[in-house]
């Protein structure tokens, strides 16, 4: 475990991703752009993280991890894409008859 913080959670956080940074950063990529997820995963912040951690760690390397973060921005930006696509006008309008804001 990574005692980098002293804060318990943190590096809890911390050694997960410096143990699935990979896969993290892919997910954090894939999550910043899925319409619904956007807003809330701070996709950056994870590949930064994971990017930090590789230089502390032997078992993370820079390129991977640049790979990993586009493949799972892609991957994000084409499930937006065949939400909207499969969704469409109608999608939206039963969403703005959910959130009456918006409609």
């Amino acid at each position: 475990m990574f005692a980098l913080t002293g804060i318990p959670w943190l590096d809890a956080v911390l050694t997960f991703m410096g143990q699935h940074g990979y896969i993290a950063t892919f997910l954090g990529g894939l999550l910043e752009n899925v319409t619904v997820f956007g807003g809330f995963m701070p996709g950056e912040t994870v590949v930064m993280t994971v990017s930090f951690l590789a230089t502390r760690t032997d078992t993370l390397h820079p390129i991977p991890i640049w790979i990993a973060s586009v493949l799972g921005t892609m991957a994000g930006s084409n499930v937006s894409y065949a939400i909207g696509h499969r969704g469409g006008r109608p999608l939206l309008d039963a969403i703005a008859r959910r959130f009456h804001r918006l409609g």
